[in-house]
């Protein structure tokens, strides 16, 4: 079975973003080995900077944030992600932002798929907690190697 790899795009690195960083970093060996799923921050963003990272660059997002990060716009996102030909692209809202949840239908347009826990968001996820993403994210996951099985 091939690797799945799964492009995160991080909007909020408050407490619960912070906290999810955390938890994906502690378990991309387990999920690599056992779910042939590597996770990867393709993008992180607090709410007005955004730091795109390069290959290369794993894990070392939070010294990387204060040194790199661009001012962005939505737009910016879809575009850096068309450009870098970023597949499998998960959109994770921790922030409280009501611009960010007014976007979720430009980022599933442009084949996003979208998890929140935005409270100003409609689709806020319950009892939310890093693992509780992160296995949605396995689900989602399953769900893209399933269409590739039945593409190929």
């Amino acid at each position: 079975m091939s690797v799945t790899k799964i492009n995160l795009v991080l909007f909020g690195i408050g407490n619960v973003g912070s906290a999810f960083i955390n938890q994906v970093i502690k378990q991309q060996q387990s999920l690599l080995q056992e779910k042939n799923i590597e996770l990867v921050f393709a993008i992180i963003t607090n709410s007005t900077l955004a730091f795109f990272e390069r290959e290369g660059q794993k894990n070392r997002w939070d010294a990387d944030f204060t040194k790199s990060p661009a001012p962005f716009t939505i737009q910016n996102i879809i575009d850096y992600s068309k450009e870098a030909e970023l597949e499998n692209l998960i959109a994770i809202d921790a922030t409280t932002s009501a611009e960010i949840v007014n976007s979720y239908d430009l980022l599933l347009e442009n084949n996003f798929d979208i998890l929140s826990v935005n409270s100003n968001s409609t689709i806020q996820e319950p009892e939310v907690t890093p693992v509780n993403l992160i296995n949605q994210i396995i689900q989602i996951a399953e769900h893209y190697e399933t269409q590739k099985r039945q593409i190929a």
